[in-house]
């Protein structure tokens, strides 16, 4: 071992205030976008829950459809699940909307 104190892949450990600072900053950096995000995505799980019940079905009856989990379909409605656009389609069909209308609705809210 010696004084020669290395990290894990061969780089002096000790003494890194610069790789610190430059974590710290990449950190802000990321918050920054994932806010940004998080303020882009906030209509989706609303439009979610909207397209549910127009359709007339619970938070368990629209899970079967999918072949999901309830919870699922309630942590996307709440934005604790974010939903990709293969589940956007899948969701609004079975909700008995077409996905390309639905997602048009949803750029429209976005303005």
């Amino acid at each position: 071992m010696g004084g020669d104190r290395q990290g894990l892949q061969g780089r002096p450990r000790g003494g890194d205030r610069e790789a610190g600072s430059s974590n710290q900053a990449a950190g802000a950096a990321k918050a920054a976008v994932t806010l940004l995000l998080a303020q882009r995505y906030r209509r989706l799980p609303a439009m979610l829950r909207e397209m549910r019940e127009s359709a007339g079905l619970t938070q368990r009856e629209l899970a079967k459809k999918l072949g999901i989990n309830h919870t699922i379909v309630h942590n996307s409605e709440t934005a604790e699940h974010r939903v990709d656009v293969a589940e956007f389609i899948d969701w609004a069909i079975a909700c008995g909307r077409d996905p390309m209308e639905a997602f048009g609705e949803f750029l429209r809210r976005r303005r």
